[in-house]
């Protein structure tokens, strides 16, 4: 990532970790943007990510979110 060196040391390790596992992905720039501002659709996919890996470690089966059919008028 273009701005991978703006990342605090004390962060460094976990952050390879989460990007490594695919949790965070950084932006379309090419940029981590670690100072950045995280909308929720980040915080949507980052704790969807972070659940999936805790579930996959530990073996648990997360059910897949039921979506429901829009009835035709």
């Amino acid at each position: 990532y273009t701005d991978a060196s703006s990342i605090h040391d004390w962060a460094l390790s976990g952050m390879q970790w989460a990007v490594a596992e695919g949790i965070i992905g950084g932006r379309p720039s090419g940029a981590l943007d670690p100072r950045g501002v995280a909308t929720r659709a980040d915080i949507t996919r980052l704790t969807r990510r972070l659940g999936d890996e805790i579930a996959r470690v530990y073996g648990w089966e997360i059910p897949k979110p039921k979506v429901k059919q829009k009835e035709a008028r």
